[in-house]
């Protein structure tokens, strides 16, 4: 059964779907779970891109496609599985280096995307500076001052 989204409208002459808030969170809610990959200087050959995926080792099922030449869209069916990747470090599939950004209702594949996670390490940090504060001390003397 299909079930009309959006309100049609007529704008200076020309004719406008638009949807509300609730209508496109709902629409937005089936993609989740899913990940652009981005290659930065060239992308696999699709065989590339499906084998790299399968290896590595996801719990669930997933789907890729192509967004453009240099993005793809990983479409996951567990949220463990998207945590993996994209709390993950870089990724390379084969020998392509890949980055992995959260998809958003307002991704443009020509725009650099506003979030990333940051893996820092500490050797030696003593346990009890693992703490929210301590943590947030730390990187903003060293944030600051980055060459010193």
């Amino acid at each position: 059964m299909l079930v009309l989204v959006g309100t049609h409208k007529e704008r200076d002459g020309k004719q406008i779907l638009g949807f509300s808030s609730p209508e496109n969170d709902r629409l937005a809610a089936a993609w989740k779970l899913t990940l652009i990959g981005k290659f930065s200087f060239a992308i696999p050959h699709p065989k590339g891109i499906a084998s790299g995926l399968s290896a590595l080792n996801l719990k669930g099922t997933f789907s890729w496609s192509f967004a453009n030449p240099s993005h793809i869209i990983i479409k996951l069916q567990l949220e463990e599985d998207f945590n993996k990747l994209w709390m993950g470090t870089l990724w390379s599939l084969g020998d392509y280096p890949m980055r992995v950004f959260k998809w958003t209702p307002s991704f443009n594949p020509r725009l650099e995307a506003p979030l990333a996670p940051v893996w820092i390490r500490l050797p030696g940090l003593p346990i009890h500076f693992f703490d929210h504060n301590a943590l947030f001390a730390i990187k903003a003397k060293f944030l600051a001052h980055p060459f010193k």
